[in-house]
């Protein structure tokens, strides 16, 4: 019989900037609800206006090309970090990741892909649309 020893994997979803803000309809995710089965912060149309009206440019969405962009940055960083990644879905709004990173916190895995995903398009000089 062989034993298999198995890594923590995560699950990671994260939005582009001002797409889906605190206080949605949809409901949202914040520090304190952020784990599995955690419920999501309540509608509140108050604190939408607030965290619109607090918006620096307009709300980030992908194109095809950005979108390659993204997801080609992320290969990258985890070829890099020799970490698995086992699934990755680049949308218009939002970044679905399927991982596992020993030793590495989830939030860090979710930091690095904002900051090389960050990175890729701005040395592409793809601005806001």
């Amino acid at each position: 019989m062989t034993s298999q020893f198995i890594l923590p994997s995560y699950f990671i979803t994260f939005t582009t900037y001002g797409t889906w803000l605190h206080g949605d309809e949809r409901g949202s995710v914040d520090r304190d609800h952020n784990l599995f089965g955690t419920e999501y912060l309540e509608p509140d149309a108050e604190h939408l206006s607030e965290q619109k009206l607090r918006m620096i440019q307009l709300a980030y969405t992908m194109d095809a090309e950005r979108r390659d962009l993204v997801r080609n940055a992320i290969i990258k960083l985890f070829q890099k970090r020799s970490w698995d990644l086992f699934a990755l879905h680049v949308r218009s709004n939002h970044v679905h990741l399927l991982v596992a990173a020993p030793e590495v916190k989830p939030e860090r895995v979710m930091h690095d892909c904002k900051s090389y995903a960050s990175g890729a398009l701005n040395r592409a000089k793809m601005e806001v649309k």
